[in-house]
């Protein structure tokens, strides 16, 4: 446990008494026209349009199987003649 201990300080110490700068992106210290910025806006935008086609071909299944179990429920329940008055 002791041992534990002191690695957990000497990561803490070595991160908090580490160069900033050099840990942070093109995005996050402020230069929004970098190449690096722009890649990674796109690839925020193409692994949300990927999860999005993952998300909607996941809700047409369940609309499709609700469907098909609407249409075998309906064939095979015994249809019962309306009578008309």
């Amino acid at each position: 446990m002791k041992t534990r201990l002191h690695y957990y300080f000497l990561f803490l110490f070595l991160t908090v008494s580490g160069s900033m700068d050099a840990l942070a992106c093109a995005v996050c210290y402020g230069e929004p026209d970098s190449p690096v910025s722009r890649g990674l806006s796109w690839a925020i935008f193409a692994l949300g349009a990927i999860v999005m086609m993952v998300l909607s071909g996941a809700v047409a299944f369940f609309v499709q199987a609700n469907r098909k179990a609407t249409v075998l429920q309906a064939a095979e329940s015994p249809e019962t003649p309306t009578e008309k008055p």
